[in-house]
C-alpha cells in the first residue's frame, strides 16, 4: 500500500497536492475538483480548535489574530454597527430565497448559530428546528428564534421529524463526515423536500489570487472547498439533484481583507481598496468565480 497517496473522499480518485499552509496540506481531486485537507484534525482536536463555549473576548482575539482587517472592524463601534446591519440583511435575504425555493413547511438549519435565520424563517410561516454543538449556542438560538426545537449535536446523531427544507449556511466545509451527513439529509427530507448549501468557493477568483492569504481559507476550521462539479457529484451520490447555483454578493470585501492579511499596511489604503474590493466581487460573481457558492437541490 502506498501511504503517500491521498484519496479524494468524494470521488475516490488520487488527488494532487494543491497548497501547503504551515502544518496543513490541501489536495485537489483531478476528477471532481474537490479541495480537501489531508490529514484532517481528529474530532478531539477540532473540539479544542472550535472551543464552542469560549468567551466573547477570546473569540474576538482569535478573529483579530486570523485577520487584522477583521480585528480593526471589531474594535470600531461604528463599523460593528454597520456589520450588524449587513448581517441582518444577509440573514433576511437567505430566508427569503429559501422561501422562494420551498414555499412552506418544516425547516432544519444545521449549525444554526445564534438562530437569527430560523427567526426569519419562522416569520415567513415555517416550523423551525435547528442544531448546534455548544450549550451556549443552543440556548442563544432558542432565545433568539423563540423556539425550543434547537438541539445540541450533529444531524446524524439527532432525531427529527420528516422535513421540507434543510439548510447549511457555511457549515458543510467544517463537517468531517460529509457523506454521512448528506445521506441523513436525503433520508430526512420529504419526497418534495429540498436542501440549500452555501460554502466558500473552490474556484473563487480571490482564492486563486491569494491562496493561503484568502480570508475564507480560515485554517484549520475549513476542511473542504467545493465547486459546481464537486457539488453535483456529492448530491448525485445521495439521491439529490442540483436545481440551481448562485454566487451571492454577501462578501464584497474579501479582496480587501485578503490584501490586509497578506500585508497589514494595506489597511491604510482602505478608502481606495474597499470600493475596488466591491467591484472585484461583483465581477467575480458575474463570471461564476465568486468567493461563495450556493446550491439549491431536491430529491431526485
Amino acid at each position: 500500500m502506498n501511504t503517500n497517496k491521498h484519496i479524494c473522499p468524494l470521488s475516490c480518485s488520487t488527488a494532487d497536492e494543491f497548497l501547503v499552509v504551515n502544518d496543513y496540506r490541501f489536495y485537489k481531486c483531478p476528477n471532481c475538483g474537490l479541495i480537501f485537507m489531508d490529514p484532517i484534525p481528529t474530532d478531539k482536536e477540532l473540539m479544542k480548535i472550535y472551543c464552542y463555549e469560549q468567551s466573547k473576548e477570546k473569540s474576538t482575539k482569535f478573529i483579530s489574530k486570523l485577520n487584522p482587517a477583521l480585528g480593526k472592524v471589531i474594535d470600531n463601534q461604528f463599523l460593528m454597527r454597520l456589520l450588524g446591519y449587513w448581517s441582518r440583511w444577509v440573514t433576511r435575504s437567505r430566508a427569503e430565497k429559501s422561501a422562494e425555493f420551498i414555499k412552506n413547511g418544516l425547516v432544519i438549519d444545521i449549525g444554526c448559530g445564534p438562530g437569527e435565520y430560523l427567526k426569519a424563517m419562522k416569520s415567513l410561516g415555517f416550523e423551525i428546528y435547528g442544531c448546534e454543538m455548544g450549550d451556549n449556542l443552543v440556548e442563544t438560538a432558542r432565545k433568539n428564534s423563540g423556539s425550543k426545537n434547537i438541539f445540541k449535536g450533529e444531524l446524524t446523531k439527532l432525531k427529527f421529524p420528516p422535513v421540507d427544507l434543510i439548510t447549511f449556511w457555511h457549515v458543510l466545509e467544517h463537517i468531517t463526515n460529509f457523506n454521512s451527513t448528506l445521506k441523513k439529509v436525503s433520508e430526512q427530507l420529504n419526497s418534495n423536500g429540498g436542501v440549500v448549501i452555501e460554502v466558500p468557493h473552490a474556484q473563487s477568483l480571490n482564492f486563486s489570487l491569494f491562496k493561503s492569504y484568502w480570508t475564507l481559507m480560515l485554517l484549520p476550521q475549513h476542511l473542504y472547498f467545493w465547486s459546481e462539479k464537486s457539488f453535483q457529484i456529492l448530491l448525485s451520490n445521495h439521491k439529490l439533484q442540483a436545481v440551481k447555483f448562485e454566487y451571492p454578493s454577501h462578501f464584497p470585501f474579501v479582496f480587501f481583507s485578503s490584501l490586509v492579511k497578506l500585508m497589514p499596511a494595506f489597511i491604510y489604503l482602505a478608502p481606495i481598496l474597499i470600493p475596488v474590493s466591491w467591484l472585484v466581487s461583483q465581477i467575480a460573481n458575474l463570471l461564476g468565480r465568486g468567493d461563495v457558492i450556493r446550491v439549491y437541490a431536491r430529491k431526485s
